[in-house]
């Protein structure tokens, strides 16, 4: 009774149809205990009226109708199950039966191949018992075409054939051959090579690079004594002047070498010249322009020292009781305007030497023919070097 109870409140709370009967019947009661007539009436027995009914389903029947649904969808997938499960007994049954098939007819394969190969033996026997020549039953070998390995045999009445692998005779594959050593040409860091200056040189000491081409004239020397000879390859050098001990540094910037079959190749270096002394750079002559600076400058100075002596000579300065000077020409004229001539064209001939000596730098002269050695800083590889030694042996000397 409480759990039907515990129901119809919550069948309240969640239908509105209940909520407005319900509601219906309080406003009525309440209208009908509020509202009495003026006469008094005898009580009439009160009449119950049932619920009428709606279309809402009660609790109970929800609940039945739910157990219901439940119960068929069991029912439902009880029949999958078992269906599935038949479906899976049948499939087992299926391959086991293509499996058992397939037994047979490789059984049946076996055979005829064993009978084949044993008749062919038994023939080959007979006919060397025939010819004179014994010829064992091991070495027949099976029919069928030798360079593909496989042997045809009879299929039944159908007319088919099958055909079987022979078993080859074991060999062990010849090895690869070995890959060609590959040699390469390196030079190292610190290998020398005496060169050659070709063309004078002016390198300038305020840091510009003057380009410079050197001819080596020796092979390239390396640790242990050891050659490589490139011929009377290029060296391109970048030379700039030295001021404090009047020599020329240079570094080393490109090798344009030629092959001996013709080839041509030009690689990305980086080293230093060292002099006839040992030392770095070659000792050259120093150009400094500054002493004819010097002598222009003090020639214009004397110039300008006489054109104003001589104007001097031909004026004279009178001071005034003000402070005021006043300037009049006592002499020749002439002579005073030569003398402001020669003085303005002297200063305009010093300010001229002035800034031409501004741009003018000193240099480090080496003339061409000197010999020195250039060392490589930074190793590199001249590929295809030793291949083309190998191929013109006569060209230069040996590889060490």
């Amino acid at each position: 009774m409480k759990q039907r109870f515990q129901d119809l409140m919550l069948l309240l709370k969640k239908d509105r149809k209940y909520q407005f009967i319900i509601l219906v019947a309080v406003i009525t009661m309440a209208w009908a205990l509020l509202h009495k007539p003026s006469s008094p009436m005898p009580p009439k027995p009160l009449r119950v009226k049932p619920a009428p009914k709606t279309g809402a389903p009660s609790a109970e029947e929800g609940f039945n109708d739910l157990i219901t649904a439940f119960k068929t969808d069991v029912v439902t997938l009880k029949t999958q199950v078992s269906e599935m499960k038949n479906a899976r007994e049948g499939d087992k049954k299926d391959a086991e039966e293509a499996s058992a098939r397939m037994a047979e007819i490789l059984k049946t394969v076996l055979t005829r191949m064993e009978e084949k190969n044993s008749a062919d033996r038994a023939m080959a026997v007979a006919q060397s018992q025939n010819s004179g020549s014994p010829v064992s039953a091991e070495s027949v070998e099976d029919p069928g075409d030798p360079n593909s390995g496989m042997a045809t045999y009879n299929n039944g009445a159908d007319g088919g054939t099958i055909e079987a692998f022979k078993a080859k005779p074991d060999f062990a594959p010849a090895p690869p051959p070995a890959p060609a050593q590959q040699r390469t040409a390196i030079v190292g860091t610190g290998d020398h090579v005496r060169v050659k200056l070709i063309g004078a040189v002016h390198a300038s000491t305020d840091g510009t690079p003057y380009p410079v081409l050197f001819k080596i004239v020796s092979d390239v020397r390396g640790p242990n004594d050891s050659n490589l000879p490139v011929g009377e390859a290029i060296l391109v050098a970048a030379a700039q002047g030295s001021l404090t001990d009047s020599r020329a540094l240079f570094r080393l910037t490109s090798l344009n070498m030629a092959y001996p079959d013709g080839r041509r190749n030009v690689l990305d270096i980086d080293g230093w010249v060292v002099g006839e002394d040992g030392i770095a750079g070659m000792e050259g002559k120093l150009i400094d322009p500054i002493g004819k600076a010097i002598a222009a400058a003090g020639m214009g100075g004397m110039l300008a020292g006489i054109g104003e002596g001589l104007s001097a000579k031909n004026m004279s300065v009178q001071s005034n009781a003000y402070g005021g000077q006043t300037i009049s020409l006592t002499g020749s004229e002439q002579e005073y305007a030569a003398g402001q001539g020669l003085s303005s064209a002297a200063k305009a001939w010093s300010r001229i030497v002035e800034q031409r000596v501004q741009k003018l730098q000193p240099m480090v002269e080496v003339l061409s023919g000197r010999e020195g050695t250039a060392i490589f800083s930074r190793s590199f590889k001249i590929p295809g070097l030793i291949e083309a030694y190998q191929l013109n042996e006569d060209s230069y000397s040996s590889v060490d």
